[in-house]
């Protein structure tokens, strides 16, 4: 039954408490239910979060109950709630814990309610979207954001404290007010440098930390400053009776009614000064335990803000005049009449610096001191001419001019998606340039005094980005397909420009004397250009220009610049597979940048080098000492410095520990990574997903499939979010997605993401690239596994001729793909042509990476396969041993990639009647995929076969029975197995062991298991027809019995 309407319109503190979520669920019915017919109150709660959730307000209370609260140990993606900490109108707020990361995180989950839910989840997504581009001691960290059923949900950093609402309960010195509040205005002044407007400042939406720390938070009706708004609202001299449904749909007028700017009210656009008249509201109330606009409505409210009725004090406190004044001014009506910008009202508030009073001789100095104070008025005019000037130099990167020149090379280049792309793109360069300005300005401001040479620096800085902004608007000018569709890449590279304000010497490259600059910069600025050639994977045209650049540094002699080239022209040269090369020039960076004590560019090299030697070239050895080198020169850069430095440490060291096959080392670099990524990045870094990637295939060596596919699924949701669901980067995910589902027995779900990862990549500007390669191998797998050889073929040859265009001859990808094709080749029984294959496998790997490379253990050990089953067993020894001994060497004894060539080895063994070293080499492959990979992954049930097999060999098959009902469980836990060849070789192998037990044969399960080998081996064709001759002839003999 639904409850009566109140008969009074409740106090402007009731629909406050509502907004908030504090009211009883009885009281929030009765304010329900009085919203129905009373269109002024609608009006209030139009201005406030509860908008969304009253403009269907019969629907909410007849239809619409709030869904139960999450208890103490549900979960909420990986989130385990624990207890519940407080409520608003857009949601609950909980605190849990990360169980992945070790961690105590604050999760706000979405209460969406009535026919506005997607609005309110839109909402919440726009704060999650906000809080991402702010990395700022006083704004509140987000680390995760997703989705929940039919919500959202964000997990952030937990402060510890309480809201600056119930800190102000209490009276508190003006000294203390005054410092609280200054750290409060540094967040909104972070988010308004962004390029963010919060729109909603109260202290309810401010947390005090228990040491003392103040953070802002809640940004859920945060916008971009300089972002389009929808229809804009008329313009009334007073506030509209009945205009809540267009309100609520444009999503302009959103803020708590006491703090709102009467801008808005009027539906103006929203500001930095629209913040800063509600910070100074929130200020005056803390200070005098009063806010200084009253109002029974929200137009007696706007009334008394407009003609500046401030209300009496409730408590008489001596406030210094400078912070009267300062407030004062924050709360005027109009805004060209606030401060111009949030520093500069801080710097208002803030103590003035102590200095020595000097006294002053009136009689003889008036005069001279009113032609000083004119002279400062003029100097300072000029100054700001200056600064605006300064901050025009945005042009060069993004005039109107340049953006409409770039709009039309997007759309001349007729990709289906290029109007979404361009849109997408000039919301966040729009919003970047905006920024830079207003940091600019500032910079400039402050150019004198004490703050010069930070200023400076600052300039500096945010000069240097200017030419990185410059850079990728210039490639974009000359946008082809392949450009359009990296378009959101080369958004994402741009670097972010508050650290010029917070740390400019940090965060600066090293500055010529200013006889080089002129040349110094003219390099930088083709170094920037070379980099967005990276971004859009250009590593022609890119090496093309850092060629040309190593000749025009010669005669300069500056070895800071000398070492950027270096460093660059080795990266292009790793991209296009040249790591020899590439290693070279990444020295001769290292020791430019060592003699330049330049220690970013430093720092960078030793990570490149991690992967060109520790990676590409496998040299376990000298990679350890890579290492150390690495992890002190980002020790002594700051882990906090450059947080893509750090994130990139942790993610080639957990890649290196993998291919090494350490596992648990893989593991830990991959979960420190993530977690500082998630924590400094924000979500829209493709760092976060990459190392989500990572974890993910490190989870898959182990075994553990569920996990490794929770993993990549979770990367592909971020980079789909990020880059669009038609970016054909996408291709990696939907592969390692693909690889994880196929081991789960998910057959269909990873044949259709392969199909995906084929059909994006083929729809592509630029199709025949290594990404194609790789997605055709790992179908030409799908088909070879399934007994279609020639289908497997014709994918493989495809994807060898991608490789070898894309990468050269003799790319370990193109010796890849001739190992595969000698395997088909070998299964269909085609032996000469295998063993050529094979053979000319080895020979490109050891062309392209040398005779003594590691990478050589895979061609030898498929050659040696190729020798084993054409009865050559003296050949097949000698290349899988040799195999053996480089898998030792790069990995160690108990390497789990020497796993490969032990199962061989055995075999070989079984074939020339040694079952005892059969044995061996069986036990140690068990003992190393237990060790690595866990002892439920696919390849515990190869060794555990192996060693059943060894078993009925020596006579044992008492022994040989439950090893092989294990791998048979494991093969089949997901149901029809991955690889039915294999189960059934496991499946016959366990008919014959109880059979051939002695103590209690069943001869009844031995025929199922021998008639299951039958049926799986007659489903892969030519593949499993050798193995399914053995059984058909075993189940004709048993039959005979």
């Amino acid at each position: 039954m639904r409850s009566p309407p109140m008969r009074t319109c409740p106090q402007e503190a009731t629909l406050t408490d509502f907004l908030a979520g504090l009211l009883s669920e009885e009281h929030r019915t009765h304010v329900l239910a009085h919203m129905e017919s009373c269109a002024d109150c609608r009006w209030v709660l139009a201005a406030g979060e509860g908008a969304g959730a009253l403009s269907s307000a019969p629907e909410v209370v007849a239809k619409e109950p709030l869904p139960p609260l999450l208890l103490p140990g549900a979960t909420v993606s990986r989130y385990v709630v624990r207890e519940r900490l407080g409520s608003g109108a857009m949601g609950v707020v909980h605190a849990a814990d990360d169980p992945e990361l070790g961690r105590r995180v604050a999760l706000k989950v979405l209460r969406p309610e009535g026919r506005q839910r997607e609005e309110l989840q839109q909402r919440l997504l726009r704060e999650a979207q906000a809080l991402a581009r702010l990395s700022h001691p006083n704004v509140v960290t987000l680390y995760d954001v997703g989705t929940f059923g039919d919500g959202v949900f964000l997990a952030m950093a937990l402060v510890e404290g309480t809201t600056l609402a119930e800190w102000m309960k209490q009276p508190r010195p003006w000294k203390e007010v005054l410092r609280v509040f200054l750290e409060a205005g540094k967040g909104l002044a972070a988010a308004h440098a962004a390029g963010l407007v919060h729109r909603d400042f109260k202290p309810a939406n401010a947390l005090l930390g228990k040491d003392g720390r103040v953070f802002v938070t809640d940004f859920g009706i945060a916008r971009l400053l300089h972002q389009e708004e929808g229809a804009s609202l008329q313009e009334h001299a007073e506030p509209p009776v009945t205009p809540m449904g267009q309100l609520t749909r444009t999503g302009q007028l959103l803020g708590t009614p006491a703090y709102i700017a009467p801008e808005l009210v009027r539906g103006q656009r929203a500001d930095a000064r629209s913040d800063e008249f509600s910070f100074c509201v929130a200020l005056h109330e803390a200070l005098f335990g009063a806010r200084p606009f009253q109002g029974e409505t929200l137009k007696e409210l706007v009334q008394s803000s407009e003609q500046g009725r401030l209300s009496p004090p409730k408590r008489d406190v001596k406030v210094p005049a400078r912070v009267r004044r300062a407030v004062l001014r924050g709360l005027s009506a109009k805004p060209e009449e606030r401060f111009p910008t949030m520093q500069s009202l801080l710097a208002a508030l803030a103590p003035p610096p102590h200095r020595r009073l000097v006294p002053l001789l009136v009689t003889t100095a008036l005069a001279g001191m009113m032609g000083i104070l004119a002279a400062y008025g003029t100097t300072a005019q000029r100054r700001e001419a200056s600064c605006e000037q300064d901050a025009e130099k945005v042009a060069v990167a993004w005039s109107p001019a340049r953006r409409e020149r770039v709009r039309a090379a997007f759309l001349a280049t007729d990709v289906a998606s290029a109007a979404q792309a361009w849109e997408k793109f000039a919301a966040v360069l729009d919003a970047h340039t905006a920024q830079w300005r207003a940091l600019r300005t500032e910079a400039c401001r402050a150019a004198t005094g004490d703050t010069a040479d930070q200023a400076r620096q600052t300039a500096a800085c945010l000069d240097a980005r200017l030419w990185q902004i410059a850079a990728v608007t210039e490639v974009l000018e000359k946008a082809d397909a392949q450009t359009v569709q990296n378009a959101r890449q080369l958004a994402v590279s741009l670097e972010g420009l508050v650290g010029c304000r917070d740390t400019p010497g940090l965060s600066s490259r090293p500055q010529p004397p200013d006889d080089l600059r002129a040349q110094v910069d003219e390099a930088r600025h083709k170094l920037a250009l070379a980099h967005a050639h990276l971004v859009s994977h250009r590593f022609k045209e890119g090496l093309a220009m850092t060629s040309a650049l190593l000749e025009e540094m010669k005669g300069l002699g500056y070895k800071p610049l000398e070492a950027e080239v270096f460093l660059a022209h080795g990266t292009f040269l790793g991209g296009l597979n040249k790591t020899k090369e590439a290693e070279a020039f990444f020295y001769q960076a290292l020791w430019a940048a060592e003699a330049a004590g330049d220690e970013e560019t430093e720092a960078r090299t030793w990570l490149e080098l991690i992967w060109v030697a520790g990676e590409e070239q496998s040299r376990p050895d000298e990679a350890e000492k890579l290492v150390r080198h690495a992890q002190a020169a980002v020790e002594r850069l700051g882990r906090e410095r450059f947080p893509d430095i750090t994130t990139e440490l942790h993610s080639r060291l957990s890649s290196l520990r993998e291919h090494q096959g350490h596992l648990a080392e893989a593991e830990k670099e991959a979960l420190q990574g993530l977690e500082f990524s998630r924590r400094r990045n924000g979500p829209d870094s493709l760092r976060t997903p990459n190392l989500l990637h990572q974890l993910g295939r490190i989870r898959f060596v182990q075994g553990r499939y569920e996990d490794a596919l929770r993993l990549h699924r979770q990367a592909l949701e971020l980079r789909e979010r990020v880059l669009g669901p038609d970016n054909p980067a996408l291709v990696t995910s939907y592969n390692r997605v693909a690889t994880a589902s196929l081991e789960m027995g998910r057959h269909a779900e990873a044949v259709s993401a392969w199909r995906k990862a084929l059909a994006l990549q083929e729809a592509s500007s630029n199709p025949e690239i290594t990404p194609l390669g790789t997605v055709l191998l790992n179908l030409a797998g799908v088909s070879r596994i399934e007994g279609r050889l020639e289908e497997a073929r014709s994918m493989i040859e495809r994807a060898r001729a991608i490789f070898e265009r894309a990468r050269g001859p003799n790319h370990l990808t193109v010796s890849f793909a001739f190992s595969e094709q000698a395997v088909v080749s070998n299964e269909a029984g085609q032996s000469t042509e295998a063993l050529a294959l094979a053979t000319e496998a080895l020979e490109r790997v050891r062309r392209g990476l040398g005779p003594d490379t590691t990478r050589a253990a895979l061609p030898l050990t498929v050659r040696g396969q190729v020798h084993l089953k054409a009865r050559r067993f003296p050949e097949a020894r000698r290349d899988l041993l040799d195999a053996l001994k480089l898998l030792e060497e790069a990995h160690g004894l108990e390497g789990g990639r020497t796993v490969t060539v032990l199962l061989p080895l055995a075999e070989l063994a079984l074939a020339t009647r040694a079952p005892a070293e059969a044995l061996t080499y069986c036990e140690r492959a068990r003992k190393v995929t237990e060790k690595v990979q866990g002892p439920e992954s696919v390849d515990s049930a190869s060794a555990l076969t192996c060693t059943g097999k060894a078993h009925l060999a020596l006579g044992t098959a008492a022994q040989a029975i439950p090893l092989l009902e294990r791998a048979r469980r494991i093969q089949t836990r997901w149901g029809d197995p991955g690889d039915a060849e294999a189960a059934g070789r496991t499946a016959f192998l366990l008919a014959r062991a109880l059979l051939e037990t002695r103590s209690a044969p069943d001869r009844a399960r031995a025929l199922a298991m021998a008639e299951e080998a039958r049926t799986r081996l007659e489903s892969v064709g030519v593949r499993g027809r050798s193995e399914l001759q053995k059984v058909l002839a075993w189940q004709r003999r048993e039959v005979k019995r």
